[in-house]
Parts: structure tokens; sequence; C-alpha cells
């Protein structure tokens, strides 16, 4: 996939976002808590489909959190963007999308399901 590709998705599904700084820091507070709730091996799939700036957010994390509310999700995203939740919550379902909309199906779906 292109990066600008990936940041026009996101941009247009998250219009509050002005800059590709705004939008970069958005996509890696989203991929780094995405990256707290799937293993090691998923993000690893999903870190190669995402252009190089975006995939090394997708670090590993040591341990991955039983179940969880989408809440906490979105609150762990604002932490790690420095933003309010309900703002931080529309970007990181922008992010989310687009990742839908331009990583293959069966990288995602093995993502979501390992």
């Amino acid at each position: 996939m292109d990066l600008e590709q990936f940041l026009q998705t996101v941009a247009t599904r998250a219009p509050d976002l002005r800059s590709e700084e705004e939008i970069l820091r958005a996509a890696g507070a989203a991929l780094g808590q995405l990256a707290a709730y799937v293993s090691g091996a998923a993000a690893e799939r999903l870190a190669a489909e995402l252009p190089a700036p975006l995939g090394s957010a997708l670090t590993p994390a040591t341990a991955i959190p039983e179940g969880g509310e989408s809440h906490e999700f979105y609150a762990g995203v604002a932490a790690r963007e420095g933003t309010e939740p309900a703002a931080a919550s529309a970007r990181a379902q922008a992010v989310l999308r687009a990742i839908a909309e331009t990583v293959p199906v069966d990288t995602v779906a093995r993502s979501v399901t390992s």
C-alpha cells in the first residue's frame, strides 16, 4: 500500500486532521494501541502491509489485554495521541477503516482472529 493513499483515506474520514503530521500522529496512536490487542504474529502480518512509517507503530505488546471494552481501547488511543477521548475515538475509527479498505482482506481477517 502507498503512504499517500493511506493518508488520504484517513483524511477523508477524519476531516479534523488537517496535516500529514496530525494524520501520522493519529495513525501511530491507533496502531500502537491496536498492537496491545493482537498477537505478535498478527501485528507483524499487518505491519508488513502498511507503509514503512506506520508499520513500525505495530510493535507487538508483551501482554495482550483480556477482553476489554471499546472505550478502554479509545482511552488508550487518546493517551497515546495526547487528545480528548471523543476526538481520539473518531480518529482511531478513521484509521481502522482505512486499514480495512487498503490492506488485503485476508491479512486483516488473520490479524483479527489471531
